[in-house]
């Protein structure tokens, strides 16, 4: 590492690294913040300035991130209102005050000496998400860090101050949460299906009247049970994949609502196409084995498995959720061998043939569609 102690300059660990090392979790990612410094000092270690609100600096080597002690003021609305001060008099503890949660305000030196000044390794051991400090209600993108926290640390069975729940519903009831920018209302839900228990990010918001302000098109399945995150709960005991788990969570809404909901937040398209596929078409895969060979091609076809045969292990699991979260209705009657078998020998029909005799536009298209579905009733009485 570069050399930081030169001119005075102290360098912690902080955030998560230092609370997931605590609770015997795996460090994905690790943050430090630099005391005493001034941009100019960092860039002459080699370090390289990122960031526009606040001097953040890449490590040359590692590329973690470098942040210069800093402190905050509420100046606006919203999660961008505030006015960032850095200065190299500004102190460690000065720097954990601005945090969200006491347990994410725990520094660690490089030799792992602990400064706490806050208490987070007490609430760890209690097990409680509480703020740091009153300034934690002027920044609404928190109340939606805290039910991410509340699902990341579902495993140890952490539970939320009295005091932080209270702040939370303030914020809540005020509006506050109306002013996020879609993009960042996104990032955290990310963030939160990557987590061990995404389903309670969403029930946590649900609970503090949150998700129909950032999430109204799903907020309105939350009435008085828990069953809309019954799917993404059942797939994320059994699959990492965000994609799978978004899917498990939106295909309760139309293409149109997901579609809506994709455009506003800026979902990448990889996540919208699964859940689309899902809302539209999961009874019919459910049910393919009953299906004829018209009915068939044209699933394949809409479902993008003839172009992308990859997507049916994730479609099945899906269903297969969806199905055990469903116990009332009929069973799944899924064949995967043989939806991949019908795959192929739709694929095996192609419209070189055709081309050659001269067939082109509308008439080509038809005269496909009709010789994979005659392949597939071959297929099927073979």
């Amino acid at each position: 590492m570069l050399d930081l102690t030169a001119g005075k300059l102290q360098c912690y660990l902080v955030g998560g690294a230092v609370r997931d090392k605590l609770l015997g979790l795996p460090v994905r990612e690790r943050d430090w913040v630099v005391i005493g410094a001034r941009p100019k000092q960092m860039l002459a270690l080699g370090y390289t300035q990122v960031g526009i609100d606040f001097p953040v600096f890449l490590h040359p080597k590692t590329k973690e991130e470098y942040a210069l002690a800093r402190t905050e003021r509420k100046c606006g609305t919203g999660h961008n209102g505030f006015r960032i001060h850095t200065d190299s008099n500004i102190t460690l503890e000065q720097d954990l005050l601005r945090r969200d949660l006491t347990i994410n305000a725990i520094a660690s030196t490089d030799t792992g000496k602990l400064v706490d000044p806050y208490g987070g390794q007490r609430d760890i051991q209690l097990r409680q998400l509480r703020h740091v400090s009153s300034a934690f209600n002027e920044d609404p993108l928190r109340v939606l860090r805290l039910a991410r926290f509340a699902a990341h640390l579902w495993q140890f069975n952490f539970s939320i101050a009295k005091p932080t729940l209270k702040l939370v519903r303030q914020m809540v009831s005020r509006g506050e949460l109306q002013q996020l920018v879609p993009e960042r209302i996104w990032q955290e839900t990310h963030k939160a299906l990557q987590t061990r228990n995404p389903e309670v990010f969403f029930y946590r918001l649900y609970q503090w009247g949150a998700l129909k302000q950032v999430m109204p098109e799903y907020g309105q399945f939350f009435q008085h049970t828990r069953s809309p995150i019954q799917p993404l709960k059942k797939i994320s005991q059994l699959h990492e994949n965000p994609v799978l788990r978004l899917a498990s969570l939106l295909f309760q809404l139309n293409q149109n609502q997901i579609r809506y909901l994709g455009k506003r937040f800026r979902i990448p398209g990889s996540y919208l196409q699964l859940a689309i596929a899902i809302s539209r078409y999961q009874r019919q895969l459910r049910q393919y084995t009953a299906l004829n060979a018209s009915q068939k091609q044209q699933l394949l076809r809409v479902t993008r498995l003839l172009k992308e045969p990859h997507r049916l292990a994730d479609l099945i699991r899906l269903c297969v959720v969806i199905s055990l979260c469903e116990q009332h209705k009929p069973g799944i009657l899924m064949d995967s061998q043989r939806i991949m078998q019908d795959i192929q020998t739709v694929n095996s029909v192609t419209a070189a043939e055709f081309m050659s005799q001269g067939i082109t536009g509308q008439a080509l298209g038809d005269a496909l569609q009709k010789a994979q579905v005659q392949a597939l009733e071959l297929s099927i009485d073979s």
